[in-house]
């Protein structure tokens, strides 16, 4: 069958669709695939995607509330075209499985007999259930990863092999020296891990012969860098290279760079999820979102949660009213991750690391 997959957006959200495509794939179907145009890379990564169809969305909406202007008539005009190009292959089946109207309007768009997506009582938006011919019901109180493994098939009549299979690889290479890379952007506040625990841990890392870089997405995430690397490097042990930035990149270059990393330490981000499907060794840092629900996978992630009585609390802001939690003396904000130690978050990187080290060995010894 030809299959048309809805999945645009965001990071985090792609990544969770691959190992479903994978199942797809495996059943012998062609798969195309709509995804905002900022994560194309990510689905051209996965070789059993035949076509990708990119949609600007976020940048159409904001263009489009300008009315007559120039930038609205471009919008206009590339939304056309999108519409043309969904429209220009018939499908046999349609899921959207992002359960969104933006992403059911699309659904209404394609040419397919069949169009699925989650049920009135299990979708994200109640009232783009209406666009579907069949409403899957997949319950809601699982990863987001097995709950789209589900919905594909269901959709598609097949069972749900094990283990899921992200179908993207990266390639590394052993001799090259250790390089850590800390996570400290996201979009929330409530998930951000205190300054003082990102330079204890990179100290940490440092003295095991790691050299540290950082990510940054906005002008706020590149001064947090900064003074993370610069309290890294104020320890008087590190040399001026210790613990760097990189430059923002394109995905597609990013995709490439962490080719260079051996473990990934990070709060909830896109990237960290992509990084744990890559298979780098992965420790995301969850507090006020659900591991449960959306922590990272793959062959070797770990996610850590603080045991705190209000954590997940699932709110961009944190309202911990109780007790603070203090670093050096000073009360320290999100109280739940806090109070997870960079003692800790290293020890489980360690064990991470060590874990991939037998496995690697292991399968290295029982090669012809």
């Amino acid at each position: 069958m030809r299959i048309l997959v809805i999945k645009m957006s965001s990071m985090g959200d792609v990544v969770h669709m691959l190992p479903a495509v994978t199942d797809l794939a495996a059943q012998g179907d062609e798969i195309h695939w709509v995804v905002e145009e900022a994560f194309v890379p990510i689905v051209r990564a996965h070789p059993s995607v035949t076509r990708v169809i990119p949609i600007a969305w976020r940048r159409w909406r904001q263009a489009l509330s300008q009315l007559v202007t120039p930038r609205a008539r471009a919008a206009w005009s590339e939304l056309k075209a999108f519409k043309e190009a969904v429209r220009s292959t018939q499908y046999d089946i349609v899921i959207d499985a992002q359960g969104l109207y933006k992403s059911a309007i699309v659904t209404r768009w394609a040419d397919a007999p069949v169009k699925v997506g989650f049920d009135r009582e299990t979708v994200r938006e109640r009232g783009a259930s209406r666009f579907y011919t069949e409403g899957a019901p997949v319950a809601v109180d699982q990863h987001a990863v097995d709950r789209l493994r589900s919905l594909c098939a269901l959709a598609a009549g097949y069972t749900v092999p094990q283990p899921p299979r992200f179908g993207i690889e990266r390639t590394s290479d052993p001799n090259r020296a250790p390089v850590a890379l800390l996570l400290h952007g996201t979009s929330w506040p409530s998930k951000e891990y205190p300054e003082a625990h990102w330079i204890a841990l990179g100290r940490t890392a440092q003295a095991q012969g790691y050299r540290i870089v950082m990510t940054w997405g906005d002008d706020v995430e590149r001064q947090r860098a900064e003074r993370i690397a610069a309290g890294i490097r104020a320890s008087g042990e590190t040399h001026a290279e210790a613990a760097t930035l990189w430059d923002r990149m394109a995905l597609d270059a990013l995709i490439q760079r962490l080719n260079e990393v051996s473990v990934v330490i990070g709060v909830d981000s896109g990237i960290g999820h992509l990084a744990a499907a890559l298979g780098i060794p992965s420790i995301g840092l969850f507090g006020a979102s659900d591991a449960q629900r959306t922590g990272l996978r793959g062959r070797y992630a770990r996610d850590l949660s603080p045991d705190f009585a209000c954590a997940p609390c699932l709110s961009r802001v944190c309202r911990y009213q109780g007790e603070p939690v203090r670093i050096d003396g000073v009360a320290a904000r999100p109280a739940c991750l806090a109070g997870l130690t960079s003692a800790a978050v290293w020890q489980a990187a360690e064990a991470l690391l060590a874990q991939r080290r037998r496995q690697l060995n292991g399968a290295a010894v029982g090669s012809p």
